[in-house]
């Protein structure tokens, strides 16, 4: 059996337990991907209670042309700043003043990812984080722990986002193995546009991804209660496969998504 990779809990950094608040309490957060930038303000009346202010998805495909040549794009930046700066604005007219802007695969991978965080400060005054692959999938636990029953059995968990994926063996207590790996949605299609129109290349990608996925025997023998999967790409999946949305969470069976999959391939 693999060494268990334990990360420690920090969820006092994600909640409002043990800082110098006082509710009401009003937050916001942003989330740049490689393809849409989220936007969320709440008002918190206690720790577990909150209302939501203002919410919106800016599609400004941030990562267009930056997993092939390395940098972001003058137009790709350009549409993220001003989608920030409205952003900005909500945030002033709500008098929000504590927020979290982080930004993944494609600024992360990007060599001019140091002047556009410089430009964002400059332009917009938000403090934009660059956060890594394993910030990603312990974010990504947290939620999920949060609206899905996890128990004390091992899930299989998949954050698909436009460059990259992050796969985790978790419960609900917290993640013991997670791996970080430059696939998404955004990568992909980048190098199928590149490769010109092979039918075959999409599988042999595919596979090539997936063959490098390790995942280790952590569950002594047990199977695994089930897969999550998070992120805007199997959000479409689930809509296509026509099925409901309870609490943002969609039950897609697997053999569903493999014919959803066949069809699109």
């Amino acid at each position: 059996m693999a060494k268990l990779k334990t990360q420690p809990d920090r969820s006092l950094r994600d909640s409002p337990i043990g800082l110098d608040v006082e509710f009401p309490l009003k937050v916001a957060c942003i989330d740049m991907g490689s393809n849409a930038i989220r936007f969320l303000a709440v008002e918190f009346s206690s720790e577990h209670e909150h209302q939501v202010l203002a919410g919106e998805r800016a599609p400004v495909r941030l990562g267009h042309g930056a997993y092939l040549s390395g940098r972001l794009e003058k137009s790709a930046m350009d549409r993220a700043v001003a989608a920030l700066s409205d952003f900005r604005r909500q945030m002033d007219a709500l008098g929000i003043e504590h927020y979290r802007a982080v930004a993944t695969s494609a600024v992360r991978e990007s060599s001019n990812k140091d002047a556009f965080i410089a430009r964002v400060l400059d332009e917009t005054g938000l403090r934009l984080e660059t956060i890594s692959g394993s910030e990603e999938a312990r974010l990504v636990h947290l939620a999920v722990a949060r609206r899905v029953p996890l128990g004390n059995r091992m899930w299989l968990l998949a954050d698909l986002g436009g460059g990259s994926v992050e796969v985790s063996l978790v419960d609900q207590n917290g993640t013991y193995w997670s791996e970080s790996h430059t696939m998404g949605s955004v990568r992909l299609l980048e190098e199928l546009t590149e490769a010109g129109a092979d039918p075959g290349r999409f599988r042999r990608l595919l596979g090539e991804y997936i063959s490098v996925l390790k995942v280790p025997d952590l569950a002594e023998g047990s199977p695994l209660a089930g897969f999550v999967a998070t992120g805007g790409n199997i959000e479409t999946l689930a809509k296509l496969g026509g099925f409901s949305d309870e609490l943002s969470v969609s039950h897609l069976p697997v053999d569903t998504l493999r014919a959803i999959i066949e069809q699109l391939a």
